[in-house]
């Protein structure tokens, strides 16, 4: 009896037994995993955690392919992203490239225009050769065969009042001196430098701007030079109106010597009060033609024009030592004119005053 309640209570044990034992057979064999891992994990930790974890784990391991795609699709914009910079990068460093080049170009320019500098420096230059060869066409030197006037040959003096013995006193017996007449006229008659040129050898340049009185210079052939052309400011011109031997130029000629030329109009000469204009030169650049700065005397008379031709002259460049200047007009300008420019008067000789540099 006993025995039989006995196997009748461990039935239902028997039987849950059973399909416990079968359960985790089949769990077993799914998961292809020894009993002791399983019973390792469970004591370790919490069996729905764990399982958990493991599902996201093989769900992560399960599309890690397309994970990797999608990173490497990633990477890959990445990189593009970067090789975008690259790019741009790379356009900077062309921009830079660019700007360098500009740069380089701006430098070229810089260079042009010094070239251009250089240029005008040679021009410059050029300019003074043409002006020394445009002197040099006109430039005239006698002969010294000395065509005089039959009644002016062999005179002690040239000039009415004595005014190159006057001269001529000053430099006593010098010879070979250089003499500069502005103003010549014919070349002989009233000449201031004539004297000095016969009697002391000397030679020098005259100036005299009225074309048809310069060619009666060229005819005498003086032993000197001789140029037609006003004394002035290079590469300027001026207009004269023809009077004889008080012709003047327009641009400095007063009120009282126009109504002076009006009044001693001449009926024979058919070129009487015309205008002409003549080319100007400056004192340097005639004389740099002739290869000289130093003048031992200069003869000024110019009717009027005195002070113009006083200013005009480089006096850092030119050494003049003794002035006859006609002050008929503006006497009192070029008085203190030749007094600030180092110069003691000497006398007053009949329209002209005397001046020697200070030399103490």
């Amino acid at each position: 009896m006993f025995a039989k309640t006995l196997r009748t209570d461990l039935k239902p044990f028997i039987a849950g037994f059973c399909t416990c034992a079968f359960l985790f057979y089949v769990v077993t064999m799914a998961f292809r995993i020894k009993p002791e891992s399983v019973y390792s994990s469970i004591r370790n930790s919490d069996p729905i955690g764990c399982h958990a974890d493991e599902k996201l784990s093989s769900d992560k391991f399960s599309k890690s392919p397309e994970t990797v795609r999608d990173l490497a699709g990633k990477v890959s914009h990445h990189t593009r992203t970067v090789g975008d910079h690259a790019g741009v990068l790379s356009d900077h460093a062309v921009a830079v490239g660019d700007h360098n080049g500009t740069v380089g170009d701006h430098a070229g320019t810089v260079g042009d225009h010094a070239g251009t500098v250089g240029d005008h420096t040679g021009t410059v230059s050029d300019r003074a050769g043409t002006v020394s060869d445009r002197i040099q066409r006109v430039l005239f030197h006698g002969n010294g065969s000395y065509n005089l006037h039959s009644n002016l040959r062999n005179k002690d003096s040239f000039l009415q009042y004595g005014q190159d013995k006057y001269i001529s006193n000053i430099f006593g017996s010098k010879r070979n001196g250089f003499f500069v007449e502005i103003g010549a006229y014919d070349g002989q008659f009233l000449s201031n430098t004539l004297l000095l040129e016969m009697k002391n050898n000397w030679t020098g340049l005259l100036i005299e701007a009225i074309p048809h009185m310069f060619s009666l210079i060229a005819s005498v052939n003086r032993n000197c030079y001789a140029i037609n052309c006003c004394l002035g400011y290079t590469n300027t011109s001026l207009t004269f109106t023809i009077a004889g031997m008080i012709s003047s130029a327009d641009a400095v000629m007063t009120a009282q010597h126009r109504n002076r030329i009006n009044r001693e109009r001449s009926k024979n000469d058919k070129t009487y009060n015309k205008p002409v204009t003549v080319q100007c030169y400056s004192l340097l650049d005639v004389l740099y033609v002739i290869g000289t700065k130093k003048v031992d005397y200069f003869s000024l008379d110019v009717e009027g024009a005195e002070l113009y031709i006083l200013e005009s002259i480089d006096w850092n460049h030119i050494d003049i030592d003794v002035f006859t200047i006609e002050t008929d007009q503006h006497r009192d300008k070029i008085m203190s004119f030749m007094k600030d420019h180092g110069y003691k008067w000497l006398t007053h000789l009949t329209g002209d005053d005397i001046f020697s540099k200070h030399t103490g």
